[in-house]
């Protein structure tokens, strides 16, 4: 079942349910909701089982054009009058959308049995450690107050988290066997925030330890291209309707303009402070936030080009970013 809720004027969420998300996105102008006037709604699927096929689970039509099939049910919030949805599972249900969207779930069979524990393929143990680091950053990001004062914690930009989309048997196994393990800090003995990335982008980020060069990432290395990372370099564009949707109160877009970076690395290093103009008000906000609420990569990134005025009201300009 696909689930299309829409945060009214009101304040009250209407409900539309389609077999696909394409027709329940069309619901809003052709067919009546299926509830109206609702406050923070919960919706659950026919099938609430933790391993309930694909078919029964419910379909979540995010507003940025992303279908997402997910465990556990949908509940919808309003947020000073910004649309929030989340995803209400176990934690276990989590990790197995987690996991194989960090690690290749193929991993788990390289390598061989021979001598290898549980009888399983020496590559088995790299999937059992992403579910023990995933698991702890989790658990510790829960600890530390969550995200925005209302979810446990983000998906995309926090984790990889995708719903249903790239589970898998071995994941999923890696998972379960480890239910429970997490990582902690040899100091204090609490659970260590595990951060990982595919990429620094050719600079480490200031965190409890200094930045530092990372050559192999930013593809400086020469004669040993498997160093070179194919996640270095990345593209998106952002429509200017997104910018009026998530950054509250601004009206249509007119400008994105960088104000500071911390002069590490090409462009200048990592963003630090942005300025969004728009035709109501302007916002200035962090690097992170900004990569954040747009769902970028990273807060390494230079906007490429952006509406100069306020846009025509027969079209939408975009925002690339890189």
């Amino acid at each position: 079942m696909a689930i299309d809720l829409r945060l009214t004027r009101a304040g009250t969420w209407n409900a539309y349910e389609a077999t696909t998300c394409t027709a329940a996105r069309r619901a809003p102008g052709t067919t009546a909701p299926i509830a109206t006037g609702l406050i923070d709604p919960m919706v659950r699927p026919s099938d609430a089982s933790a391993n309930a096929p694909p078919a029964s689970l419910l379909t979540l039509c995010r507003h940025d054009g992303i279908d997402e099939a997910v465990r556990g049910d949908i509940e919808a919030y309003d947020r000073s009058g910004y649309e929030r949805t989340l995803n209400v599972l176990p934690l276990q249900s989590y990790l197995d959308g987690v996991v194989p969207a960090e690690v290749s779930p193929s991993w788990g069979s390289a390598g061989g049995t021979s001598g290898a524990p549980q009888g399983r393929a020496w590559g088995f143990q790299v999937l059992e450690a992403q579910a023990v680091a995933s698991r702890s950053y989790a658990v510790a990001y829960m600890e530390a107050g969550g995200w925005n004062g209302f979810a446990s914690i983000c998906d995309t930009v926090c984790e990889a988290y995708v719903g249903e989309d790239f589970e898998s048997p071995l994941t999923d196994a890696a998972v379960a066997v480890t239910i429970g393990e997490v990582r902690a800090e040899r100091s204090t003995g609490g659970i260590a925030l595990t951060t990982y990335s595919a990429s620094s982008g050719g600079w480490t980020a200031t965190s409890t330890f200094p930045a530092v060069p990372d050559l192999g990432d930013a593809c400086v290395v020469t004669g040993d291209p498997p160093e070179c990372n194919p996640y270095h370099t990345w593209h998106v564009v952002v429509p200017a309707s997104i910018f009026t949707r998530r950054f509250h109160g601004i009206g249509q877009l007119v400008g994105v303009n960088v104000l500071a970076r911390n002069a590490r690395g090409s462009f200048g290093g990592r963003v630090e402070n942005v300025f969004i103009s728009g035709t109501k008000s302007s916002v200035t906000v962090t690097g992170l936030s900004f990569a954040m609420t747009l769902g970028l990569p990273s807060d390494w990134f230079a906007v490429t080009a952006a509406a100069s005025s306020p846009p025509a009201t027969d079209g939408a300009p975009t925002t690339p970013v890189t």
